[in-house]
């Protein structure tokens, strides 16, 4: 992703970071500008139960490539990256309540998950809050949890 600005330019500079920006609507209304600095969520869950060598996400490796990609536009005060402590679903919520973000970054695995029917369905694995392990939560949860969130923070 490239800003025209002579100062900023490219924000990210690792060919293993990517940047996608999704815009509601149909493209005919302009979207309205956010303050600076770019505010980021780092969200990673991992958790303990998974296999180590195999399952387990190098949330490390994956939080140092994004700093390293947008090292630049962060010392300058241009980017401010937040990555909370654990991956629940709570923490997510309660991040999303307490900040408005320009993007979020979720490094999770995907995972067959119950709904409020008990039907089983795609959804993302998060960790548990007592024991840190794993916690599937259905598509469908994480559409309704967006859904409560107040008006400007979706």
């Amino acid at each position: 992703m490239h800003h025209p600005h002579p100062e900023i330019g490219f924000l990210a500079r690792h060919a293993s970071c990517a940047l996608l920006r999704r815009i509601r609507g149909d493209g005919t209304k302009q979207p309205q500008a956010r303050p600076r600095p770019l505010k980021l969520l780092l969200f990673v869950a991992s958790p303990e139960d998974l296999a180590a060598e195999t399952g387990r996400l190098d949330f490390e490796y994956e939080e140092e490539l994004l700093y390293t990609a947008l090292d630049r536009p962060i010392t300058k005060g241009d980017v401010e990256i937040d990555v909370p402590e654990d991956g629940c679903l709570s923490t997510l919520r309660e991040r999303f309540v307490e900040s408005t973000y320009h993007g979020v970054i979720l490094s999770m695995h995907g995972a067959q998950a119950r709904d409020a029917g008990g039907n089983s369905e795609w959804g993302l694995l998060f960790e548990d809050e007592a024991t840190g392990t794993k916690a599937p939560v259905a598509g469908s949860r994480l559409a309704e949890l967006f859904e409560e969130l107040p008006g400007g923070r979706r």
